[in-house]
């Protein structure tokens, strides 16, 4: 693939890389891609966006805090830390 914007960070080009590996098995899951940090910010911020805490926390398997999804509102860096598991 071509190479990613200067600006692109770290893991998330670690992340890219890990997803488009050829062999499926060496692919992260679902789930693992939703504890990476990066992603999880975003999925915070969504939930805090969109008002949809339970949705999220019954796909997930996750209790996600209030104090969590108020620190989303007010900035993507502060995800909750519980970790994302299989249903």
């Amino acid at each position: 693939y071509e190479p990613l914007p200067a600006e692109t960070s770290t893991e998330v080009k670690m992340l890219i890389h890990e997803m488009l590996q050829k062999d499926p098995t060496q692919r992260p899951t679902i789930f693992e891609i939703a504890n990476k940090q990066c992603i999880r910010d975003k999925i915070n911020k969504f939930v805090a966006e969109n008002d949809c805490k339970e949705s999220v926390e019954s796909y997930f398997n996750v209790d996600l805090s209030k104090k969590d999804i108020g620190k989303a509102k007010e900035s993507i860096s502060s995800p909750s830390t519980q970790p994302i598991e299989k249903p």
